[in-house]
């Protein structure tokens, strides 16, 4: 009887330990088909994201602009559309699941071509209405990106950051990275994430105000809500092309009119960024700073590259 009842335990036994193993087994298994189709989701929206970035390029090159968008050359064949606004608004193209956006520099606030810095305090005015210290970043922002080591006022130059224990010291160099801006004096405090949107670290010729979004009309006009308004309504019924149609409008002048800059129509310069989406969750994504303008050995070329 003892025998028999020790059989049936080693066997219970026997049984749990097989159980258990297949259990493990089988959630090993699956974890790793999930991993497979991860995978091959991530390898499927990378030759996509690349295969559409490419096929942009050929119809951007072989296309038109106006002040506000760009007309691709067989577009409507190869995207399903003939357009893209030059705004930051997303066009969803026809392989489904990829979305194009393309912003003109000239209408974002350009953190290379500094002959604005007004702008940028403005901008950041919007976000933070009670920060205080925006002029001493934009004496830093200065001081971060010229060639010397000369203080401006309220600025801070590389013996500042030394002195508060900083593992870095200012650039004195233009902006590599955009992420660069937390590190200034006067910007430590808060995020730079709102204002991201509305930067770049393109060169502009000039300011467009027909693919500005409303924040950057806010700040590089210095403008009110209300005076936005009837630029936005105005602007939906035709583009805006001359100085005395922004006096009209806002009671001001377009700034800096005697650095004659090439106004209301876009730059030669363009953040492009390129998404691949599954479930309205983004997969894949290309961000690129894209010079259109034919050089002598290549007919465009990236400023900046950013993939994953």
């Amino acid at each position: 009887m003892n025998s028999k009842g020790s059989a049936t335990i080693l066997s219970l036994l026997i049984s749990a330990i097989i159980l258990t193993v297949s259990i493990g087994f089988n959630w090993f298994v699956k974890e790793h088909i999930k991993a497979a189709e991860a995978l091959k989701y991530k390898t499927e929206a990378m030759i996509n994201a690349n295969s559409a970035f490419e096929t942009l390029i050929y119809c951007i090159l072989g296309g038109t602009f106006s002040s506000k968008e760009v007309m691709l050359y067989n577009g409507k064949k190869l995207f399903g559309i003939d357009t893209i606004p030059l705004n930051g608004t997303a066009v969803t193209v026809k392989e489904k699941n990829i979305k194009i956006t393309l912003k003109d520099s000239n209408g974002l606030i350009s953190l290379t071509s500094l002959y604005d810095t007004e702008s940028i305090g403005r901008l950041i005015k919007i976000f933070y209405p009670d920060k205080k210290d925006i002029p001493v970043f934009i004496a830093s922002l200065r001081d971060w990106v010229d060639r010397d080591d000369l203080l401006h006022i309220n600025g801070a130059e590389s013996f500042y950051y030394r002195s508060q224990d900083k593992s870095y010291s200012s650039r004195n160099y233009p902006l590599q990275y955009i992420e660069e801006l937390a590190f200034i004096k006067g910007m430590e405090d808060v995020s730079i994430e709102k204002i991201l949107p509305f930067i770049t670290l393109l060169p502009n010729s000039g300011f467009n105000p027909n693919t500005a979004p409303d924040e950057v009309l806010l700040a590089h006009l210095d403008i009110t809500k209300e005076t936005l308004e009837a630029v936005k309504a105005y602007r939906a019924n035709k583009e805006i092309t001359s100085n005395s149609e922004v006096f009209m409008l806002t009671g001001k002048n377009l700034p800096f009119q005697a650095y004659e800059l090439n106004n209301f129509s876009p730059s030669r310069f363009w953040d492009v960024n390129i998404r691949y989406e599954k479930d309205n969750k983004s997969i894949y994504f290309i961000e690129s700073g894209l010079n259109t303008s034919l050089g002598l050995r290549t007919p465009f070329s990236i400023f900046y590259w950013k993939e994953g």
